[in-house]
């Protein structure tokens, strides 16, 4: 499986789980992944689960999964990133 469909087996927990709140959008600006505007449009969702969906949404437009999976690791959100690269713990 290629990281687009670890992301996608997994897009559920992930969204579940993500916290998009402390530092990822500003890690997926610096890594110029995502853009001001689109980070703000992930912003104006009003709650934590639709933020996440919609900066999935981005992942996957985008095509960053490699830069979404450093973003967690450099924000303490490296349990989901193992979760994603050992597939849900199913190597």
């Amino acid at each position: 499986m290629d990281l687009k469909d670890l992301v996608n087996a997994h897009k559920a927990l992930i969204t579940e789980r993500l916290d998009p709140d402390f530092g990822l959008l500003d890690e997926l600006i610096v890594s110029r992944s995502l853009t001001i505007p689109e980070v703000s449009e992930v912003k104006a969702v009003p709650y934590s689960y639709g933020r996440s969906g919609k900066l999935l949404e981005y992942v996957f437009e985008r095509d960053i999964y490699e830069a979404f999976l450093n973003a967690l690791r450099d924000t303490q959100q490296t349990h989901l990133a193992n979760y994603i690269l050992s597939n849900g713990g199913i190597y």
